[in-house]
């Protein structure tokens, strides 16, 4: 069964009090009083393009993730994450945290960038960001999330998922500790690899 590697987050307006998940998403991070940010790039081959954050003016950075992915990377199975470069750090896959479950030819690599971000926000006007990223190999995208906090993310839960999904339908259920009555739900999905009838992106 060919599977994708997926990063899913999800932004609550009340504080959830219990949470599992199936399907092979297991949570990553929590943060109390936040929302997320979150961008995807692809490019073709070893090449370049820009993530961006949209983050309030006065907002504390929590946490920062930039997730990469190779299906096809090298030929080889496991596929190989190649190292990107974020605004021009090198990031190479051994300081980064392969993502669990790992059943199928494709690797994603997450690595944790919160310095690289927070540098570049934290004190800032406010609004939108740029990052530059450049991969040095032929990855199949990247995904940049990020943790933040200010006067209007109070009450909110910020909650990532990493894992993998079968390409040939799955579900995934969150599970509350009671039925959920609060306000607005916002979940992303970033996904790494999906396949379209007609073609493989």
């Amino acid at each position: 069964m060919s599977r994708r590697s997926l990063c899913v987050a999800s932004a609550l307006s009340v504080a959830l009090m219990a949470c599992s998940a199936l399907a092979d998403l297991r949570p990553s991070q929590y943060f109390a009083n936040a929302s997320l940010s979150i961008d995807g790039l692809g490019v073709v081959g070893a090449g370049t393009g820009q993530l961006q954050a949209n983050i309030p003016s006065g907002s504390q950075i929590l946490g920062a993730y930039l997730y990469t992915s190779s299906i096809w990377g090298g030929n080889v199975s496991p596929a190989t994450v190649f190292p990107v470069r974020l605004n021009g750090t090198l990031l190479n896959p051994s300081a980064g945290t392969l993502l669990t479950p790992n059943v199928n030819p494709a690797n994603t690599v997450r690595y944790d960038v919160t310095n690289i971000v927070s540098s570049a926000i934290q004190g800032g006007p406010g609004g939108l960001y740029n990052f530059n990223l450049q991969e040095t190999g032929d990855n199949d995208g990247s995904v940049l999330v990020i943790a933040y906090r200010n006067a209007a993310t109070q009450g909110r839960s910020a909650l990532i998922y990493d894992g993998e999904l079968s390409t040939t339908g799955d579900t995934t259920r969150l599970n509350f500790a009671s039925p959920y009555t609060g306000g607005n739900l916002i979940m992303s999905l970033a996904s790494s690899f999906s396949r379209q009838p007609s073609f493989q992106y």
